[in-house]
């Protein structure tokens, strides 16, 4: 929804703003994640993949707190708190998600060890952002500055939406039509192909342009 954009950039930030903003992303969490239980078990039909729903609903529970997690990193964002971001996503990236996944995978967990660490790290990231929070932040219908995030989130979150839907044409068609196996080689691929390089770009620009 745009909401850790808009704290960013907002030049009259107030804690009304800031109560709104918890407010939409809880909402755009909850609405994301009523769309994926509608999806789930299409999905898993579309790609013949058995237990591929129970898979997308429990990973979409993360949908609920990523979006809070948007509007705390927005805010250490804006106070330059860079070097907190840093330690909050290591510790997030080892001991959140690495080590729960492999602990679980060498005991036999399979798909679990990943769909578990996944929902462990946004879970540590949530608990860690809100402790640096700089105040205690609880949602609130404020209707004047819901309007102003709705009106800056939609265009953001268009633009978004298509970029996502862009890079996730490739990897529908191969797992709908060469299955799981040269599927997970592709997502593979694109993980240490891709992703390093937009993490890099991404990290730059928010230190450079935030």
């Amino acid at each position: 929804g745009g909401v850790g954009s808009a704290i960013v950039q907002r030049s009259d930030l107030t804690p009304a703003f800031i109560s709104a903003a918890m407010t939409v992303a809880l909402m755009v969490g909850t609405g994301c994640y009523a769309v994926l239980v509608i999806c789930a078990f299409p999905f898993q039909a579309f790609f013949s993949m058995p237990g591929l729903g129970v898979v997308v609903l429990v990973l979409g529970l993360s949908s609920l707190v990523s979006g809070t997690c948007s509007v705390l990193e927005g805010l250490l964002q804006r106070n330059m708190g860079f070097g907190s971001l840093f330690r909050v996503n290591l510790v997030t990236s080892t001991a959140g998600y690495a080590v729960p996944a492999i602990g679980l995978a060498l005991a036999g967990a399979g798909v679990w060890s990943l769909v578990a660490a996944a929902l462990g790290r946004v879970t540590v990231k949530f608990l860690m952002l809100a402790r640096l929070a700089p105040m205690s932040i609880r949602p609130r219908w404020e209707p004047s500055a819901i309007r102003d995030l709705a009106r800056f989130g939609f265009g953001l979150t268009q633009d978004r939406f298509w970029l996502w839907l862009s890079a996730q044409a490739a990897p529908f068609l191969v797992g709908r039509y060469f299955g799981q196996a040269q599927l997970g080689q592709f997502y593979l691929g694109s993980q240490l192909a891709v992703l390093p390089a937009q993490y890099i770009s991404s990290v730059v620009s928010a230190v450079y342009f935030p």
